[in-house]
């Protein structure tokens, strides 16, 4: 479900999550387990500035297992890329053509707002039977409420016909709109990932050259402390 675009504050643990949270994944450590590493690690890697990012090759299996199409696929990948760049090269924030959609990180208040008024016309025994006859977890309803979780559009559809809402009330409202601005120049996914391995001096040879293409800002610099100019003596008027 591709329904939001990729904004220029999405760090790459908010972009981690947006991921994780449409797949198929009902678990931190069901996905630790196919990328054989430790829950504790993918625990990490949705945490903000914690200093323990996934490389190359482990972002591109995230991508891999959390996507439904190559074409999500791709752009799973080249999004994370991208959010780890702005992470490692903060001057290189330039507008591109085609920006990254992504799944939401929540559905819109107003949605689950709404759900939650629909849930309320029946029974929870009877809520969660209508909703698991069309194939929608109960459980994953919760998560979605609480804003943990969100839903493919398939789900949404069906969790609609459960509770006898209007399909495309439900579709139109489920998603908030999302800030389109500040993108990377590149959306080469091979020049992403070269990027990433850069040592930092090279990262300040490329910050230098985009200040001097884009104007962007300059880093502050320290005054040297130059040798202390001599007191003048004060003239008293008469």
């Amino acid at each position: 479900m591709r329904v939001g675009r990729m904004s220029a504050e999405d760090s790459l643990a908010t972009v981690l999550q947006r991921i994780f949270r449409s797949s198929k994944y009902r678990t931190q450590a069901a996905l630790a387990k196919d990328l054989k590493v430790t829950a504790g690690a993918v625990s990490n890697y949705f945490r903000e500035k914690n200093g323990r990012v996934p490389d190359e090759k482990s972002l591109r299996r995230i991508a891999e297992l959390c996507s439904n199409s190559q074409k999500e696929r791709e752009g799973y990948e080249q999004a994370m890329m991208q959010a780890l760049l702005r992470e490692k090269y903060p001057m290189m924030l330039v507008p591109v053509a085609s920006p990254i959609s992504l799944p939401p990180l929540q559905f819109s208040l107003a949605f689950r707002n709404q759900v939650r008024q629909d849930l309320a016309k029946f029974s929870v025994r009877r809520c969660r039977a209508r909703i698991e006859q069309e194939g929608v977890s109960w459980r994953l309803v919760q998560q979605m409420l609480d804003g943990r979780r969100v839903l493919t559009r398939p789900q949404v559809t069906a969790l609609a016909k459960a509770l006898g809402a209007d399909v495309e009330t439900y579709l139109s409202i489920m998603c908030s709109p999302t800030d389109p601005s500040g993108r990377l120049a590149s959306s080469e996914r091979e020049l992403l990932a070269a990027l990433t391995s850069l040592p930092k001096a090279s990262r300040k040879d490329i910050e230098s050259v985009q200040r001097q293409v884009h104007g962007g800002p300059r880093p502050r610099r320290r005054p040297k402390a130059g040798p202390a100019s001599p007191q003048k003596p004060l003239r008293r008027g008469r």
